[in-house]
């Protein structure tokens, strides 16, 4: 059976997918990481995760979202959407775990009137933005077989 490590567990996308995950189980064993199991800060305490669990893929849900408070708090945020999805896309090379990573139209200015391409030219609209864009850009330099899913909002119940 296939394993899937889900992080950001508790944030809005995280408990989505945890909802939804039991029309799954026949087919995937589903790990659902938190913060405090899995923080994207702390490259170490991911790597302990990776070596107990060995999951076949890998979905990153968790972010820093405060996006106001990205601007004067942009340590913390570049720190865990910046360095953290480098510091697992390496683990999921390292352990042949296929990575799908989250991250946000706010990588794009907001001027275009038209839907955007994948390939449209980048311009991120605040510091937020920034850092969800360092951690793509460190994402496809340390797995260029990496999914990165830009969304502009996530739906919930």
């Amino acid at each position: 059976m296939k394993k899937i490590l889900v992080t950001g567990a508790q944030g809005q996308l995280g408990s989505e997918l945890g909802e939804l995950s039991p029309l799954f189980s026949h087919l995937y064993e589903f790990r659902f990481a938190s913060r405090t199991d899995f923080p994207l800060d702390d490259a170490e305490a991911m790597a302990t995760v990776f070596a107990a669990f060995q999951p076949d893929y890998c979905i990153n849900c968790a972010a820093y979202t405060a996006v106001d408070r990205a601007e004067s708090d942009r340590e913390a945020a570049m720190r865990t959407n910046g360095q953290g999805p480098a510091d697992l896309a390496k683990l999921c090379v390292e352990h042949h775990t296929r990575l799908i990573h989250t991250s946000t139209d706010y990588v794009f200015d907001g001027s275009s009137a038209e839907p955007l391409k994948e390939d449209a030219p980048v311009n991120p609209v605040n510091f937020y933005g920034e850092s969800k864009l360092a951690g793509e850009k460190a994402v496809q330099a340390a797995d260029p077989t990496a999914i990165i899913i830009r969304t502009s909002w996530v739906y919930s119940t």
